[in-house]
């Protein structure tokens, strides 16, 4: 998340539109055509980076879109207004960054052929049938197309139109319910409240630098291109070869294999990608020392304790007698906690360990994620006091500021949100209809504006994790497919408020920013269904060609599947036992009472206050990652120090964005070589 907003250093230049107390549309014959752009050129890229080191380029994509659109302008002799500037930098992202067939394709087909799903582990006894179904086999074909489909590495098949259509009208469904709270939000919280919103200055001040004749931030730009060049040159030439080649650091270094022979079962590594880095010049170092805490404290010492290595450390640094005191040092023992750690072997890397040690930590993750989500709102009841009275009052706000009709809109929003719901009902009709409809409407209201109030004041989002999930635990339906159906809660018209708040700040029209989008959502689709395509076609996803799509995949499969389980009765033994860990009641507790002490500790003494989402979050990421954007925060510390906090803040969001560039250029053009090649030299099925 990016850090509070500081007062940049201001650029000289001519009165912003702004200033001037208009708004100008940024929707232009000059900008539209980025859509295309960030669709067929920036999206391959993007989806290619994201599969191999779990990385993704929508910030760096706005900007490289922004700058050679700033530059074309420039050469044309009509430079871009700042408007139009915003309009480029906002929907450049929006077109490249579409990865609903991803989501509604890739992860299906993958849940239907892969081992976990297939395993007698994750299996009930089917009456109708009489034997029994792996979860795999019993996932709808609205959702995922038979096996035999799967396994042919092509949507060119009429099974797939059915999950095709099924994503798509979900997609829609909650984008337009998105746009319309967006719309309500802004009437609310930028024209009534007037909350200052302050993530979404960087890239205002990011479009007014370098719609101005201001050579620094191309200075900057440049240098950090040409550093980014060389890190994407040395980290990602094999993929220019087309081959994996064995212990190669993508998408991370892991050191796991030397540190089992001190600390058996822990794991530590170092991510690679630049952009892992980067982060640390964006997100608050509080969050970070957070996030970092979080993956020490469960994948280095958590990891190491549940196998008894920490016993073994211990013992041969003379403090045996400390395992003998406290006996809990000798790690996991019981039956229902050595789900992952019957698995563990000297050695295992990151990769295998990481999907597995959800076999343990899965009772910590929930307990962990449900009171980062609940502490901030539970610790500050009059926000939503406050926001209920706002939303009364929006009606009666100054004509002149008034850009909506709130009634029309807030009937597109219910609209939407009963459609979502008429579409579960449909695939899922065993579902109580009652239960569904009024907690659909209310919860995507409720944590919508508490979002936006959130997002408005601090710049963090909250989003309270596993509703969804404990809703069809409480009523635990008969029909397994609810755990596929697309869920009626839309929960992202914050980022709308944002982009609302921004396209304020340069003087853009609302509408404009809202046909651009409109215009580049289905450009976008269209564009990741054909490229999503192409790699699938390449190789399968996952498998050793996509590296991060390889760790995390398996992970998603396993955390499906343990939440199937935990919703069905007459399980195995087996299976009953691996619930009773992941489930752990004591545990999740525990958890939960640990960050409220942190929380309460924090409060108390500032400097010992911690980020409850970093933590959070940090304990699921795999350690690689915070150990390299905490590397990165250093660094961005550093570099603060030594040019000064105003250039720092006038500067860094440029600095992120010619690093981005530099290597998104190079793996752009590996991938299109290694693309090129592989589909001469090998067979796509």
């Amino acid at each position: 998340m990016p850090d509070a907003v500081t007062d940049n250093q201001a650029y000289p230049g001519p009165p912003q539109p702004e200033l001037a107390g208009r708004l100008e549309s940024g929707l232009t014959s000059r900008t539209w055509p980025v859509i295309l752009y960030g669709a067929m050129i920036l999206m391959p890229a993007n989806i290619y980076l994201m599969l191999v080191a779990g990385q993704n380029l929508l910030g760096p994509i706005s900007f490289i879109a922004l700058i050679l659109w700033v530059e074309a302008a420039r050469l044309s002799r009509r430079p871009l207004t700042t408007a139009e500037a915003f309009i480029v930098y906002a929907v450049s992202a929006v077109a490249a960054g579409q990865m609903i067939f991803y989501l509604y394709a890739i992860h299906p087909a993958y849940f239907r052929v892969c081992d976990i799903a297939n395993s007698e582990l994750f299996s009930y006894f089917d009456e109708k049938l009489g034997r029994n179904v792996t979860f795999a086999e019993a996932a709808p074909t609205w959702w995922a197309p038979p096996r035999e489909v799967v396994e042919q590495r092509s949507f060119l098949n009429r099974a797939w139109l059915l999950p095709l259509l099924v994503g798509t009208a979900s997609w829609i469904f909650h984008m337009l319910a998105d746009l319309s709270m967006g719309i309500i939000g802004r009437e609310l919280f930028i024209k009534v409240e007037k909350l200052p919103f302050p993530f979404a200055h960087p890239p205002a001040d990011a479009c007014k630098a370098l719609t101005r004749d201001d050579p620094e931030p191309k200075k900057t730009f440049t240098v950090c291109g040409l550093i980014g060049t060389v890190w994407g040159l040395i980290i990602y030439f094999p993929i220019a070869l087309g081959k994996k080649i064995i212990n190669y650091p993508i998408p991370w270094v892991d050191l796991n294999r030397s540190l089992h022979n001190t600390l058996s079962g822990a794991s530590f590594g170092i991510a690679t990608d630049i952009l892992a880095f980067t982060g640390g010049f964006i997100i608050p170092f509080r969050v970070i020392v957070s996030m970092l805490i979080g993956a020490v404290l469960i994948q280095f010492v958590g990891n190491s304790w549940a196998v008894g290595g920490l016993d073994d450390f211990l013992g041969n640094i003379g403090l045996g007698g400390m395992v003998q005191a406290m006996p809990w040092l000798d790690g996991i023992n019981s039956d229902t906690g050595r789900q992952y750690f019957d698995r563990y072997v000297q050695g295992m890397g990151i990769k295998q360990m990481v999907p597995n040690q959800l076999f343990v930590w899965m009772p910590v993750f929930i307990g962990g994620m449900v009171a980062a989500g609940l502490l901030h709102i539970l610790a500050r009841p009059r926000e939503l006091i406050s926001t209920f009275r706002g939303l009364r009052a929006t009606g009666r706000g100054i004509r002149q500021e008034r850009t909506v009709a709130i009634g029309p809109v807030l009937a597109i929003f219910v609209a939407s949100i009963l459609g979502c719901v008429l579409l579960f009902r449909i695939l899922i009709p065993e579902f109580p209809w009652l239960v569904i409809a009024p907690f659909a409407l209310f919860w995507s209201l409720l944590f919508s504006l508490i979002d936006i109030r959130a997002i408005g004041t601090t710049g963090f989002r909250v989003d309270p994790p596993y509703v969804r999930e404990g809703m069809i635990l409480a009523i635990k339906p008969d029909n397994i497919g609810v755990w596929f159906a697309p869920w009626p809660i839309a929960l992202g018209s914050s980022s709308w408020v944002q982009d609302f708040k921004t396209a304020e700040l340069v003087g853009c029209t609302p509408r404009s920013l809202i046909i651009a989008k409109l215009i580049a959502y289905p450009v976008g689709m269209a564009a990741n269904l054909l490229f999503i395509s192409i790699y699938w076609s390449i190789a399968p996803i996952p498998s050793a060609a996509y590296p991060y799509a390889d760790v995390i995949l398996p992970v998603w499969a396993n955390q499906l599947c343990i939440w199937i389980s935990a919703s069905m009765d007459n399980v195995s033994p087996q299976t009953q036992s691996m619930l009773d860990q992941l489930f752990n009641l004591h545990w999740i507790m525990g958890t939960f009472g640990i960050f409220t002490a942190a929380y309460v500790l924090g409060r108390i003494v500032p400097r010992l206050q911690l980020s409850l989402i970093g933590l959070a979050v940090g304990m699921a990421m795999p350690i690689p990652f915070a150990v390299s954007l905490f590397i990165g925060g250093v660094v961005a510390k550093r570099v603060a120090r030594q040019t000064g906090p105003e250039w720092f803040a006038a500067n860094r969001n440029i600095i992120v964005a010619g690093l981005a560039v530099g290597e998104g250029v190079v793996i752009g053009l590996f991938a299109a070589i290694a693309a090129l090649s592989n589909s001469l030299v090998a067979l796509p099925y």
